[in-house]
């Protein structure tokens, strides 16, 4: 799944797990659809300084319902402004940047 406009999405921590929410609706790329609010859109752990590994979801085009759990890597850049995903399965980079 990439994103197919801006949304709002909220990172949070909690047992050393994190959790990416969307807090507005997010656009499925090539669908009419797009995930409600309090969708879960992925989990990850730390890996190292600035580095993440976990699971993002993929979601079906036609409905926008989930299909499956995709591997990301995940690196803040300099100045922590910037979270880069790299989704495995779909060969796609998201950023995420802080507001």
């Amino acid at each position: 799944m990439t994103y197919g406009a801006p949304a709002t999405v909220t990172i949070t921590l909690a047992g050393g797990m994190y959790t990416e929410i969307a807090k507005t609706p997010v656009e499925v790329t090539g669908s009419s659809c797009d995930l409600p609010v309090d969708t879960i859109i992925s989990t990850f752990t730390q890996t190292g300084q600035g580095t993440y590994a976990g699971k993002h979801g993929l979601w079906f085009t036609s409905n926008c319902s989930f299909a499956t759990w995709a591997d990301v890597t995940l690196t803040l850049t300099a100045g922590g402004n910037r979270l880069i995903a790299d989704i495995k399965q779909e060969n796609a980079i998201v950023a995420f940047t802080k507001t």
